[in-house]
């Protein structure tokens, strides 16, 4: 049986996302290893990695990938 297209799609989304992300973190730890050179590079890559997170991964996983299809029909008013 195959997969649902919408799953595909979102698998496919899921690995591109992944993969931005991953060059992210490795981009932006490499940028504030140069500028905080008093911390350590622990520190220095919870902090890029945390970054990365707010600012592009989380807002791709809740907007592009994981988001909710609209409702088929509208829900009938309860009274």
């Amino acid at each position: 049986m195959p997969p649902e297209p919408w799953l595909t799609r979102q698998l496919k989304l899921f690995v591109v996302a992944e993969a931005v992300t991953l060059g992210l973190n490795w981009s932006v730890f490499q940028l504030l290893l140069r500028y905080l050179t008093g911390l350590a590079p622990e520190l220095v890559s919870f902090l890029g990695t945390g970054l990365v997170f707010l600012i592009f991964a989380y807002p791709v996983r809740r907007l592009v990938i994981f988001k909710l299809p609209a409702p088929l029909v509208e829900p009938a008013p309860r009274d």
